[in-house]
């Protein structure tokens, strides 16, 4: 799929340190659980693994997933689109976790807010993300909002 085939946005930027902040930060608006890679809302205990985790490794990445159509999907709809888009792009990367949210206000349009911890000091270590990976997470999250999209679209039509 090339670049002009849809509008959706994958974003990501790292810093060295916990993940505890982009954690808070994702929670920050009404509504946004922090969900693990299964989709479960975490626990505490969970939350404070993650971050111990993080401060192992020294090494915090964010990533943003917005698809096109965002803004006709409720916020359990695109949970499930970032959970189906991190588990087929990050999900089998040895050693990396992630936690991830939704925010439907601010930016452009609704998206995934994604915190993962994991091994990130050079190129090829399960955390390394480049332009490749971030437009394969940009292609995976268009696929998955379409799914989604389509399957709303059977619903209403059986309903």
């Amino acid at each position: 799929m090339s670049e002009t085939d849809h509008n959706s946005v994958a974003h990501s930027d790292y810093s060295r340190g916990s993940v505890d902040g982009l954690l808070s930060y994702i929670e920050r608006e009404q509504g946004a659980k922090l969900r693990d890679r299964h989709g479960n809302v975490m626990e505490d205990r969970d939350i404070q693994k993650m971050i111990d985790k993080s401060e192992k490794h020294q090494m915090s990445r964010q990533i943003v997933v917005s698809p096109e159509n965002a803004e006709d999907l409720s916020r359990e709809e695109l949970a499930e689109v970032g959970k189906k888009t991190l588990r087929e792009t990050l999900g089998d990367r040895e050693g990396v976790d992630y936690a991830y949210g939704v925010h439907m206000e601010g930016g452009d349009r609704p998206h995934v807010q994604a915190a993962a911890t994991g091994r990130a000091n050079s190129s090829g270590d399960p955390l390394w993300l480049d332009s490749n990976d971030l437009e394969e997470i940009r292609d995976v999250g268009h696929e998955k909002s379409q799914q989604v999209k389509k399957s709303l679209s059977l619903e209403n039509t059986i309903e």
